[in-house]
């Protein structure tokens, strides 16, 4: 039988009758007092002959859908109180984007500017698994840099994209020269995962 970390059905379960099975009983027959136990007999079906169109004569019967799969109502409620706390946890554990060491200056006196930044992961868990990094699925963080009207980009690329960032604080620099008209607005950063969030930045020359 599969066991699962979180719940499994027990095989220390007595028959109908209150007594120990033997020792040599099957895995099969402590399941089976198991349900019995749990279900009053309703979640095995008696093996029952049949005729198939194909088969032809055959027999159907054994435990009911996800009787082995599913905990019993009346478990659910410890289930619920043990594991939310860690289940809960998990959300804060997951990858998360952020620009981190920014930086936005001017070159000279002619409107050009230099942006430097650093996209990091503060999540514990990398932004993708590294098996969908080499299939791309889901797919890797859109990066771009919004100019203003009137403004160009020198050096860099608007859009770009990044693969895979590793948790813990993974990171990836990226590097803008841009040339803009006295008085256009503040270029922004923008980052998109469809599974790290998002992270929006405009910026200020310091």
């Amino acid at each position: 039988m599969l066991e699962s970390a979180v719940w499994s059905p027990s095989l220390d379960s007595k028959d109908a009758d209150g007594k120990s099975l033997p020792k040599e009983a099957t895995e099969e027959e402590k399941l089976l007092a198991w349900a019995d136990t749990v279900y009053g007999g309703q979640a095995f079906k008696d093996w029952t002959p049949f005729v198939h169109n194909e088969l032809g004569p055959i027999e159907i019967g054994g435990f009911l859908p996800l009787v082995l799969a599913n905990p019993p109502a009346t478990e659910l409620p410890g289930l619920i109180e043990h594991y939310a706390g860690f289940v809960d946890s998990l959300a804060g554990d997951l990858a998360r984007i952020e620009w981190g060491e920014v930086s936005y200056v001017a070159l000279d006196d002619k409107g050009v500017f230099e942006i430097r930044a650093k996209l990091i992961n503060r999540g514990r868990f990398a932004s993708t698994p590294e098996m969908g990094r080499k299939n791309r699925v889901p797919l890797p963080i859109r990066v771009g840099l919004e100019l203003p009207e009137g403004a160009q980009l020198l050096v860099g690329r608007l859009n770009s994209s990044e693969a895979r960032l590793p948790g813990f604080g993974g990171s990836k620099d990226h590097h803008w020269i841009v040339r803009g008209p006295a008085g256009a607005g503040n270029p922004k950063l923008i980052a998109q995962s469809a599974t790290a969030g998002q992270a929006r930045l405009t910026l200020e020359v310091k």
